[in-house]
């Protein structure tokens, strides 16, 4: 679950407080996601904004939104880890609020039914080392953060492992199809179903069989 580690920023200078000061401004979101998609339905409304009280830049790499904020071309920015600790770190930005209050943000793992019929064992495989990762960064944080850091490294990026250990202690770690994913996946199919332009579909799924939990319980058994 990533919405404590997904963040509405501002400039640490400006003297945005609030999502209800965008009123006339721009906020940059990547289109065509979840993030987008919450922070238009709920995240804007529940603050008393409508469509064209403010407005919309698209920026798809996250690595680009806090260029974008310095350069004035957009006054907020939702923004994720490891980019908000890091923009806290040296000072640059301010977070203004994260989306728990609107939606878990599930990140989830999907696979082509092609692809489970055809390397069953390849699935299974990734979703082992999946596990690791998820034991690593629950057993063991720090170690994570320090293996994070060294990919970040690789990236020309000097950051402290405390700064990356913020930032992944951020989200909670859920490697499960509980009952509560499911049910918020029929909510968000039902809402999708219910709206109105991009983004709709014709017909609720079936999410129930779309949910495979057998080959997380295999890769379970193989541990």
């Amino acid at each position: 679950m990533i919405c404590a580690a997904t963040h509405i920023v501002t400039l640490k200078s400006s003297d945005i407080n609030s999502v209800s000061q965008l009123r006339g401004r721009k906020i940059g979101l990547p289109k065509g996601t979840i993030t987008e998609y919450v922070f238009l339905t709920r995240t804007a409304p529940s603050h008393g904004l409508k469509p064209g009280d403010f407005q919309v830049a698209n920026i798809p790499d996250p690595k680009d939104m806090t260029p974008s904020l310095i350069a004035k071309a957009i006054d907020m920015a939702s923004l994720g880890e490891p980019h908000s600790s890091i923009g806290e770190y040296d000072g640059t930005l301010r977070v203004v609020e994260d989306y728990c209050k609107y939606d878990p943000l599930p990140f989830m793992l999907t696979v082509t039914n092609k692809a489970i019929k055809e390397n069953p064992d390849a699935v299974v495989a990734y979703l082992r080392g999946w596990l690791r990762a998820i034991k690593l960064l629950k057993d063991e944080p720090q170690k994570a953060a320090a293996v994070y850091m060294e990919e970040q490294k690789s990236l020309g990026r000097e950051i402290p492992v405390a700064v990356i250990d913020k930032a992944l202690q951020r989200m909670k770690w859920e490697p499960d199809l509980t009952p509560a994913i499911e049910k918020y996946l029929v909510d968000q199919a039902r809402d999708l179903v219910a709206g109105a332009g991009e983004g709709r579909i014709n017909a609720m799924p079936d999410v129930a069989k779309a949910l495979n939990r057998d080959l997380l319980a295999r890769a379970k058994a193989a541990r």
